[in-house]
């Protein structure tokens, strides 16, 4: 019996901090915590749901997708029926995910529009964070989950410039653009503590040779570092 797993590092961050971002923001509580847990075994089912639409004919799939199937319904239905609000809110990221499945249906997984269907997806999980704690959201968490949106497609750039398009100089051009952009557009909208995040990780991306990374795993807990850093300013920003 096979047990799919999600391996992508990024993708772990992409769940985990824009949800704490959001349960942060409202005030942690048990509701969290359990929304969490439910949001995670939805998130580990998308692993044995890709290998179905990549490989039509993989049957193996079938115990880790029911299992986590049942492990999610067990934690979110609770939620779902108490507040149907939320359900609408997680029914607005749906869009995004579907997305993903076409794009692994028709093995194109690594286009950029595909990352950044999967980004927007799991940013929105700071508003459903943001409403379980408050029970309404504002025009500034979405914003903030925007400002996630940006961070990790900076991620998604910087990554694909250092493993698969190392020797692309369009690429990588565009990619400095890119991180050069994000800070001055967060001092333009007067976000001081996102444009002192999105500063270091221009720095990060210009400064750090490439020839020094060349593994996923030092890649991956690089990222990951930026991710706490941003995760820290951003909070600290808005409070």
């Amino acid at each position: 019996m096979k047990w799919y797993f999600p391996r992508e590092h990024g993708a772990w961050a992409m769940l985990v901090f824009p949800y704490w971002t959001g349960a942060v923001m409202a005030g942690v509580s048990m509701t969290h915590g359990l929304f969490f847990a439910g949001i995670f075994f939805v998130y580990l089912l998308q692993a044995p749901l890709l290998a179905k639409l990549r490989q039509a004919k993989r049957n193996d799939i079938w115990p880790s997708f029911l299992l986590y199937s049942f492990l999610g319904a067990v934690f979110l239905l609770p939620q779902f029926w108490r507040d149907p609000e939320v359900l609408a809110l997680v029914m607005a990221a749906l869009p995004f995910f579907f997305i993903n499945m076409l794009f692994a249906k028709l093995k194109k997984e690594r286009l950029l529009v595909n990352d950044f269907a999967a980004i927007t997806g799991l940013s929105w999980l700071l508003v459903i964070a943001f409403y379980l704690g408050e029970g309404f959201i504002s025009a500034a968490e979405v914003l903030y989950a925007g400002l996630y949106i940006f961070f990790f497609m900076a991620s998604v750039f910087h990554v694909k410039s250092l493993i698969r398009e190392r020797n692309n100089p369009s690429f990588h051009r565009i990619s400095f653009v890119y991180h050069l952009l994000l800070p001055v557009g967060a001092v333009v909208l007067n976000l001081y503590a996102a444009a002192a995040a999105f500063f270091l990780t221009f720095i990060k991306a210009a400064l750090i040779p490439s020839e020094q990374l060349r593994r996923p795993m030092q890649i991956g807990m690089i990222e990951m570092v930026n991710s706490i850093i941003f995760f820290v300013l951003i909070l600290a920003g808005y409070f």
